[in-house]
């Protein structure tokens, strides 16, 4: 019965917009100041949104602290106005994301993505341009790698590692 966006008003601001499909004026979702303030608390920023099928719950991609986790807000149905949340809904290391809900919002179906970065070594033939042989990881499962040099004899690669709330320089 209506469409919802993410968008800018010129005058208004950012803001989420609701614009009914029959026709008429849009409208901008007003927050409570608990909602806002706890949002800020969270320090949680909003991504993709789905509506549940009563249009009293926002389901949406929240990203805080660097993580990415479904979220929940309490929704007037009536006036748009977000009365209760951000409620986090998942908790895992990765990245949930693209949420629906089912036709009696009873169930919601999402993705949970999990990205490692690793460094690989392949043994390489500087003369003839080519790999010889099997790569093989050179940094350990769970650990996201970057920015790796080897030694001039190939013996030693120093990378930066990155954990939570840590960034080191490793040597192997």
């Amino acid at each position: 019965q209506r469409i919802s966006i993410w968008g800018t008003h010129k005058q208004l601001g950012l803001g989420l917009w609701t614009v009914p499909l029959a026709g008429g004026e849009p409208l901008r979702s007003d927050i409570s100041t608990d909602v806002e303030k706890r949002m800020r608390e969270a320090g949680v920023i909003l991504g993709r949104f789905v509506w549940s099928p009563s249009g009293s719950t926002l389901f949406f991609e929240g990203t805080a602290r660097g993580v990415t986790n479904l979220w929940q807000i309490t929704v007037d149905p009536k006036t748009l106005r977000w009365v209760a949340g951000p409620e986090r809904l998942t908790t895992g290391p990765g990245i949930d994301s693209d949420v629906t809900v089912s036709a009696d919002g009873k169930k919601l179906a999402f993705t949970t993505r999990r990205e490692e970065t690793r460094i690989w070594v392949l043994p390489f033939d500087p003369i003839t341009a080519q790999v010889t042989g099997a790569g093989q990881p050179a940094t350990p499962v769970g650990v996201e790698a970057w920015t790796g040099d080897l030694s001039r004899d190939g013996k030693k690669l120093a990378y930066i590692a990155l954990r939570p709330g840590k960034e080191e320089l490793w040597e192997r």
